[in-house]
C-alpha cells in the first residue's frame, strides 16, 4: 500500500517539528480537515507495520516517533512512502543510462509512481536538462524514451547520480541501498576484498565507493545495456605500477567469468586508472613519476597562495608532505575524470567557510596555471581538510614585550605572573622604559605592550596599563584584550 500525497505530506511536515501538534493545528497547515487529519494518522499507523510511528498524547496532540519511522523505512517492502520528484527523475535516469542506447517503454519506467502526463512531460525536460552537461541526448519516439551519447559520458553520469546517494559509508553502500541487485553487491563485495588481501591494506572512504560504483556500472552496463567501445587503447600502454595492474587484470577477469562474456582491454586499462586514482593507506607509490614535478609545484603553489591569504602560521613542510599524498591521486583522477564523493562537504563549508571560499578561488587558480580540468567542490572540501587541520594544529599564541620604569625586580616578577596566568603568550622581551624607546623598532610582530608606566611610541601596537602585581582585575582586563586581537 503505498501512502497518499497527503499522508507523506503530513510525515513530512511532523519530520520537521520537534513537538506535538494538534489536529487542528495540522489540519490548517496541509489545508484539510481535522477529520481527515485523525483518518489519515490511522492510515499511515497501520501500514507502516506494528509500532506506531505516529503517537498521540491527550491534550497535546500527535508527534513524530522518529526512531520507529527510520525503523518502518528500513522494515516496509516497497516504497510506501513515495518518492519526492527528484528522486523518482533519478531512478528513472538511473534505468534510461543502465539500458542505452536501448528504447525503454514510458508507461513501464513510470509504473508505481502515480503521476500524469504533465508531471512525466516534465521529468523529461528536467532530465534532458540535466544530462547535457554530459553530452548526452535524452531521444523519444511515440511512448518510448532512450539516453544515447559516448559510453565513458554514460558512465560518468551514472556515476554521479549513484554518487548523489546520501550514504555515510561504504557500508550503508552495501547494506541499504536497496535498488542494487544483491548478487552483484555481494560479488563485488568479495573482489574488494581480494584487492585489500593482495595489497595488506584497507581502502578508506571514498575512494571504497568509488571502486565499488566503478565495478557496479561496469557489470551492469555489459548486462543491461549495449556498450559500443571505448576509443580503444594501445595494448602496450604505459605501466607506472606493475602490482596495481595485475590486480586490475585479475578483476576484470573474474568480472568476465561472472557475466559469461569477454570485456574490451579498455576495461582493464579504466580500472587501474580507479585504483591509481585511489589514495591506500600506506605508501604505494601511485603515479608516474613524469608528474610528480607538477603536483609538487602545483602543491607548493596551493600553500603559498592560502598561506598569504588567511594570514596564519602554517607549518608548510609538514604541510606539503601530506598534501602531497592527496594531490597525487587527485591529479590522476581529474586526467580521467573519476569524481569522488566528499560526504563532509556541506559540514565543512559550515564549520570552515571562509577558508573553503579561499581554497575555492586558489583551486580556479591552480586549474588554470597548471591547465587542469576544474577542481570539484567535493576534492577543495578534502584539500580543506588538510589546511584546517595545520590551523587548528597551530596554536594562537600571542607576542608581548613587558616594560617597567626599571627592567628589574618588578617587571621579572610581572613576567613570571603573567606567564603563570597565560602560558600561550610568549614573552618577547622584558625591558626598561629607556630600553624601550630605543629598541622597539627591532621587535617584530608584537601583538600588544604590557606595561607599568605610561608608554609613548610611534609603532601601533596595542598597550595595556596594569600594576606591577598584576592582580586578578588585571588578568581580566589582559583576557578581553587577548579575545579583540
Amino acid at each position: 500500500m503505498l501512502l497518499t500525497k497527503t499522508e507523506r505530506g503530513l510525515i513530512n511536515l511532523l519530520l520537521t517539528k520537534n513537538d506535538f501538534l494538534t489536529a487542528n493545528q495540522l489540519a490548517e497547515m496541509l489545508e484539510v480537515s481535522s477529520k481527515t487529519i485523525y483518518r489519515k494518522i490511522k492510515n499511515i499507523n497501520r501500514a507502516t507495520g506494528k509500532k506506531e510511528i505516529i503517537i498521540s498524547e491527550k491534550g497535546r496532540g500527535f508527534k513524530l516517533n522518529y526512531k520507529a519511522y527510520i525503523q518502518a523505512k528500513l522494515e516496509t517492502t516497497g516504497d510506501i512512502f513515495g518518492y519526492t520528484p527528484s528522486e523518482r527523475r533519478e531512478k528513472i535516469l538511473l534505468q534510461v543510462l543502465f539500458k542505452s542506447p536501448k528504447y525503454l517503454n514510458i508507461a513501464n519506467l513510470y509504473e508505481g509512481y502515480y503521476v500524469g502526463y504533465n508531471s512525466i512531460k516534465n521529468d523529461f525536460a528536467l532530465l534532458s536538462q540535466s544530462i547535457d552537461k554530459y553530452q548526452l541526448i535524452l531521444e523519444k519516439r511515440q511512448k518510448e524514451i532512450r539516453v544515447v551519447g559516448t559510453e565513458e559520458n554514460i558512465r560518468i553520469a551514472i556515476n554521479e547520480v549513484i554518487n548523489n546517494i546520501d550514504l555515510s559509508s561504504y557500508d550503508d553502500l552495501k547494506t541499504e541501498y536497496s535498488d542494487l541487485n544483491k548478487a552483484d553487491v555481494q560479488f563485488i563485495v568479495r573482489q574488494m576484498e581480494i584487492i585489500e588481501r593482495k595489497l595488506m591494506i584497507s581502502i578508506p572512504y571514498p575512494y571504497d565507493i568509488n571502486i565499488f560504483s566503478h565495478l557496479y556500472i561496469l557489470i551492469n552496463r555489459f548486462r543491461q545495456g549495449e556498450v559500443e567501445d571505448f576509443d580503444e587503447i594501445d595494448e602496450s600502454y604505459p605501466v607506472t605500477n606493475e602490482k596495481l595492474h595485475n590486480i586490475a587484470i585479475e578483476a576484470m577477469e573474474a568480472i568476465e567469468h561472472y557475466l559469461k562474456m569477454d570485456l574490451p582491454k579498455r576495461e582493464t586499462f579504466n580500472f587501474l586508472q580507479y585504483l591509481i586514482s585511489s589514495r591506500f593507506n600506506h605508501d604505494i607509490e601511485l603515479v608516474p613519476s613524469k608528474i610528480l614535478p607538477i603536483v609538487e609545484e602545483m602543491t607548493d603553489f596551493y600553500i603559498d597562495q592560502v598561506a598569504a591569504k588567511i594570514e596564519m602560521p602554517i607549518n608548510k613542510k609538514q604541510l606539503k608532505i601530506e598534501l602531497l599524498s592527496h594531490m597525487k591521486p587527485m591529479v590522476n583522477r581529474m586526467n580521467h575524470q573519476i569524481n569522488i564523493k566528499n560526504n563532509l562537504l556541506s559540514d565543512i563549508k559550515l564549520e570552515y567557510g571562509k577558508l573553503f571560499q579561499i581554497i575555492k578561488e586558489t583551486a580556479r587558480d591552480v586549474a588554470e596555471t597548471f591547465q587542469l580540468n576544474t577542481i570539484s567542490d567535493d576534492e577543495v572540501g578534502y584539500i580543506t581538510i588538510y589546511f584546517a587541520k595545520h590551523i587548528e594544529q597551530s596554536p594562537l599564541v600571542k607576542r608581548i614585550i613587558i616594560m617597567c620604569s626599571s627592567g628589574i625586580g618588578t617587571s621579572e616578577l610581572l613576567k613570571v605572573k603573567v606567564q603563570k596566568a597565560f602560558p600561550d603568550v610568549e614573552i618577547v622581551d622584558v625591558l626598561s622604559s629607556t630600553r624601550f624607546n630605543n629598541t622597539l623598532q627591532d621587535y617584530q610582530n608584537i601583538d600588544f605592550i604590557l606595561t607599568t608606566v605610561h608608554a609613548e611610541h610611534e609603532k601601533e601596537i596595542p598597550s595595556l596599563l596594569v600594576s606591577a602585581m598584576f592582580t586578578e582585575k588585571d588578568k581580566m582586563m589582559v583576557k578581553k584584550l587577548i579575545e579583540t586581537l
